[in-house]
């Protein structure tokens, strides 16, 4: 699993380090902005048989283990916020797609999910009622924003000031 920005390089030494297996690019976003990184993602999501990645490039000192050629016999998954309409049509277009875009209902429903899972703790219904009242003016509604909400009223017993700041900290 890689999370967060990588190199073209450091993508190349992670798919040839992990030839033959499921390699996960988790909010690794910039590699679709980087042409030299796209490049590398087009050869490993490539329909062909037999996938061959290149990274065909000057050595320049120092010892560099990597080959300049390989055939990738591995998967690979991105997990992205981006939506499809944001993603490169050549990656696009070499791989299997799965939008998972919530509705806000669906967002309430999996926040409750969520908490029910955990266990109610005191202050959780508090939470989940400004969520439900709330929801359209957040900037974004998430888990996240709802462990952010739940962290308030655990510092603000009282009702009035946990709303209140809730509410600042979720809409602006």
């Amino acid at each position: 699993v890689i999370k967060g920005f990588s190199t073209p390089k450091a993508m190349y030494r992670a798919l040839w380090e992990n030839n033959g297996k499921i390699v996960v690019f988790d909010d690794a976003d910039g590699a679709f902005k980087d042409p030299n990184a796209a490049n590398i993602l087009k050869g490993a999501l490539d329909s062909s048989d037999p996938r061959y990645i290149s990274w065909m490039t000057e050595k320049r000192g120092g010892d560099d283990d990597l080959p300049t050629r390989f055939e990738f016999t591995g998967r690979v998954i991105f997990i992205s916020n981006l939506s499809i309409q944001q993603f490169p049509a050549a990656i696009l277009s070499r791989a299997v797609h799965v939008d998972l875009t919530l509705t806000l209902e669906e967002k309430i429903e999996r926040i409750e999910h969520v908490f029910n899972v955990m266990g109610m703790e005191p202050g959780m219904d508090d939470v989940l009622s400004l969520i439900k009242e709330n929801a359209p003016k957040f900037k974004e509604l998430s888990v996240r924003t709802a462990v952010m909400l739940m962290n308030i009223r655990k510092a603000e017993p009282d009702d009035k000031m946990f709303r209140r700041m809730s509410l600042y900290h979720a809409t602006t």
